[in-house]
């Protein structure tokens, strides 16, 4: 668990750098690690659904997404690309 939030941490710092060089791509690629990274921790992250929605969404361009939701509300993609 620390180790998973250390790394956390550093694709905030990584985050940070790509956008003060306005690295939209590397931003994009960072969000897509992260979310990689949360559903491996934890399985009820997603659901078949969302994750067909995140890879159509990649297949069509977009390199990453950050996927929003309120509690009881299905998430909402907002891409990078």
């Amino acid at each position: 668990m620390i180790e998973h939030l250390h790394q956390i941490k550093q694709f905030g710092y990584e985050s940070k750098a790509a956008l003060e060089r306005g690295d939209l791509r590397r931003f994009a690629a960072i969000m897509h690690e992260h979310w990689e990274r949360k559903k491996y921790r934890s399985k009820s992250m997603t659901n078949s659904a969302i994750d067909e929605y995140y890879e159509l969404a990649r297949a069509n361009g977009a390199v990453g997404g950050k996927l929003i939701a309120r509690a009881g509300r299905f998430p909402h993609a907002v891409h990078g690309g």
